[in-house]
């Protein structure tokens, strides 16, 4: 099997949790890429991982409500004042793109149906930072959380899983 197809299977194989997971570690490594260091981008990353702890609709709505102003900036393209005058000009089309299908990864079936969209959304935050010459972080470790259970979502996964994942996001 090649590279990719073995990409895409991986991919198949993870929850929406991971995949979500997946799309933090890559923000993180384009924004490293361009030193783009700063505290909305911690906060966005950490609280995109949280996701994958979240084990009721109740929790999952605190989640979604109490997200930090970089991850309600996915939905509406607005960044906060300070990030944006921080962006280099030839970045901000594509750090905007990039924050909306990264935060579109957990969000897109949020609310209605399991579909594909999550694993789409995904592959184009792949190819966002692939053109940047970012390498995506190895995949086998997020398929722990998989697509078969919770209806696409996978169970929480437990505070040592988020431990590993957050090792990936430090790495580079």
């Amino acid at each position: 099997m090649d590279i990719l197809a073995t990409e895409e299977s991986l991919i198949e194989k993870m929850s929406i949790r991971a995949r979500q997971a997946v799309g933090a570690v890559c923000f993180r490594y384009f924004c490293k890429k361009y030193d783009l260091n700063n505290r909305e981008i911690d906060e966005f990353v950490d609280h995109l991982l949280k996701l994958a702890t979240v084990s009721t609709p109740d929790e999952f709505v605190d989640w979604d409500q109490e997200g930090p102003e970089l991850f309600e900036s996915g939905f509406d393209d607005t960044l906060p004042s300070k990030l944006d005058l921080s962006l280099p000009t030839h970045l901000k089309t594509t750090f905007s793109a990039l924050l909306h299908d990264v935060v579109e990864i957990g969000m897109c079936d949020a609310y209605a149906g399991t579909t594909d969209k999550s694993k789409l959304y995904l592959q184009k935050v792949i190819a966002t930072v692939r053109q940047h010459g970012v390498e995506i972080p190895e995949l086998e470790p997020f398929t722990v959380s998989s697509f078969d259970e919770m209806q696409g979502w996978g169970n929480p996964v437990t505070p040592e899983v988020i431990t590993r994942w957050r090792v990936l996001v430090d790495q580079r």
